[in-house]
């Protein structure tokens, strides 16, 4: 990406002089001229956003760190943390069973887990309810990110996972978030999938199998 990056440094760092250039215009001028900077600084840094997911795609079969068992609610816990701006207005419910470890990459993880909550923020408009619960059934973990938003219109349900297919407005989303996502988690031999129900909402579903998941031991294992 360095053929691209270089020229659109230089790009960004042009649009951001001449505002500043803009300042020395006559009155008749300034405002339109920076008007213009403006709208050209948001489409660069959008190019900037559409790059970096292109390299978080296309790294998306290499792992990003070391295989690390952790605690599952607590990595979810950091993970909407991380994101607790886009929630003030969600009623957030979280029902993950204690001493659950899984085998992960916490940083690709955590971002898989911030990308799910986001997008389902996102589709609530920032108000509704969002539950993440795990289920553990014979060594397999299911874990479900499920909202009351508007879910996901059928037509669209075969394509969301497609690089650049975005059910977002134009401009709030490049439409690789949930592709990377699905990588990552097959990286664990695991899989990502929408679930379908009736009515409103959308429920994501995480599945990591028996040799990724485990349950903390008991410290009163007894004599």
């Amino acid at each position: 990406t360095h053929g691209i990056n270089n020229p659109l440094a230089a790009a960004v760092s042009a649009v951001r002089t001449l505002d500043r250039l803009c300042q020395q215009c006559p009155d008749e001028l300034r405002e339109q001229m920076m008007a213009t900077c403006r709208r050209a600084d948001r489409a660069l840094e959008r190019i900037e956003r559409i790059v970096a997911d292109l390299r978080r795609l296309a790294q998306a079969g290499t792992r990003r760190g070391d295989l690390k068992v952790v605690d599952l609610g607590q990595e979810i816990r950091l993970a909407l943390e991380l994101i607790s701006h886009k929630l003030e207005d969600i009623d957030l419910k979280l029902a993950l069973p204690e001493g659950l470890t899984v085998r992960v990459c916490p940083d690709e993880f955590n971002q898989v887990i911030m990308n799910l909550a986001d997008n389902a923020a996102a589709a609530m408009d920032g108000h509704g309810h969002l539950t993440i619960r795990a289920l553990l059934e014979g060594g397999k973990l299911r874990l479900e990110i499920e909202d009351d938003g508007p879910g996901v219109p059928p037509d669209m349900t075969q394509r969301i996972f497609e690089p650049f297919f975005s059910t977002k407005e134009p401009g709030r989303g490049t439409g690789i978030g949930l592709a990377v996502a699905r990588g990552i988690i097959e990286g664990y031999a695991g899989t990502l999938y929408l679930e379908q129900e009736h009515g409103p909402g959308c429920k994501f579903v995480i599945e990591l199998p028996a040799e990724v998941v485990r349950e903390r031991p008991s410290e009163n294992t007894g004599s």
